[in-house]
């Protein structure tokens, strides 16, 4: 077990679906697994459902701090809710982390110990050819069992281990994408813009994959506002960005 009690991991969830529930429960318990860390969740939705699923999860050492947002609106504030969570962070770093991927149990330490050398923004997996799709049907607890992987592109989502203060300091989390949106891409180009030095590292990440509904694709009734906010971001300067 990796000791990363310096580490945070944030995630923002909606179980709408079996596949998202399964998905929340082997990520979270790979986390509490592999590692000696802090989890904060937050949850919203209709009722609770991430809530009864961790009753089951063995949390071994790893401390998970839980929310939940009752609402009946269909969209999902993601961004909201992970800079709620955000804000709460004591450690000096976090791990913005999606609930369907996981990494090899070492790569996690290695990205902390990356921000810890002074990078304020690591993705642990390189840009290119680094996603390897896994399935519910043939998934091992040695990742690397795999039998046979589809590989896809990764540039920017998925998870990133970052400096609490300088993620704060750095915008946090743009509001205004609801739902399915380009806030990975906005996100990281917003940290270059802003000179903030972010790096790569060698590593694949394991997407396990899953159905997706309204809040997961473009027919998202708000992506086509994310889409403008995003080349209006883009567009910025420096000055102009920080300001903003």
């Amino acid at each position: 077990m990796k000791n990363l009690k310096d580490v945070t991991f944030i995630t923002a969830v909606r179980i709408d679906s079996q596949d998202r529930a399964f998905n929340f429960s082997y990520v979270i318990q790979w986390l509490c697994t592999h590692l000696d860390t802090n989890i904060f969740i937050w949850e919203s939705g209709k009722t609770p459902i991430a809530k009864e699923l961790l009753r089951r999860i063995n949390s071994h050492k790893t401390k998970i701090t839980y929310w939940f947002e009752q609402t009946n609106d269909t969209s999902f504030h993601r961004t909201r809710l992970l800079n709620e969570a955000l804000i709460e962070v004591k450690t000096p770093v976090c791990c913005n982390y999606d609930c369907d991927i996981l990494l090899e149990p070492h790569v996690y330490a290695e990205a902390r110990d990356k921000v810890l050398s002074g990078v304020p923004f690591v993705y642990p997996y390189f840009i290119g050819l680094s996603q390897k799709q896994i399935f519910r049907t043939t998934l091992k607890s040695n990742l690397l069992e795999e039998p046979k992987h589809v590989i896809n592109q990764s540039i920017c989502g998925h998870c990133f281990f970052a400096d609490t203060k300088s993620y704060i300091e750095a915008g946090m989390e743009c509001e205004e994408m609801i739902s399915y949106a380009p806030e990975d891409s906005e996100r990281f180009h917003r940290f270059k813009t802003l000179g903030y030095k972010v790096e790569h590292l060698g590593n694949y990440v394991y997407h396990i994959e899953h159905s997706r509904g309204i809040n997961s694709g473009r027919t998202n009734p708000h992506f086509d506002a994310a889409e403008l906010k995003y080349k209006q971001l883009t567009s910025l300067k420096p000055d102009e960005l920080r300001a903003h």
